[in-house]
């Protein structure tokens, strides 16, 4: 793969073209189709990899402030499942890599990119534990289990964080 051929892009969902818009969903179906929805709000953050004016890889991010007004607004105000460690830190959903693309690094880059680009003091995500690809990029990363959890399909959900 020819790296320098790569784009970062950092963008929030409300900014997004609807061509944009359509490619993301696009590929979150690929990955995701068992989710209901991919819970993409105005003020989520799309941190990606664009090859050919294709999204390739891309992560959605919530600051504290917006997870907690997102959970309170859905009579959800506690932060059951998410990271105990206090504000000022990114909760990262939806990492996605094109099948084309798998086993390149890519996750690998878009996470340690974020890091060297964010001025928050942590990262925090939700791995399903069987979902070992997910669950051993996350580690390679620098992430830990700070809690584990059931969710509705009897699967144990890693709470996962890692100080930046």
């Amino acid at each position: 793969m020819d790296y320098s051929k790569l784009k970062f892009f950092n963008v929030k969902y409300s900014l997004f073209s609807e061509y944009y818009k359509f490619k993301l969903n696009k590929l979150l179906d690929t990955g995701f189709s068992e989710l209901p929805s991919y819970e993409l709000h105005d003020n989520t953050l799309i941190y990606g990899l664009i090859s050919d004016n294709e999204i390739i890889a891309c992560m959605s991010l919530l600051d504290s402030f917006t997870l907690k007004g997102i959970l309170e607004e859905n009579k959800n105000d506690e932060m059951n499942g998410y990271s105990k460690k206090g504000d000022n830190g990114l909760f990262i959903y939806n990492l996605i890599v094109n099948n084309n693309y798998r086993r390149q690094k890519l996750g690998e880059i878009l996470i340690r990119n974020l890091m060297k680009e964010t001025t928050a003091k942590y990262l925090h995500c939700q791995v399903k534990k069987d979902n070992e690809p997910s669950f051993n990029l996350f580690f390679k990363c620098g992430f830990q289990i700070e809690d584990e959890m059931i969710d509705r399909e009897n699967r144990v959900v890693c709470v996962m964080s890692r100080n930046i």
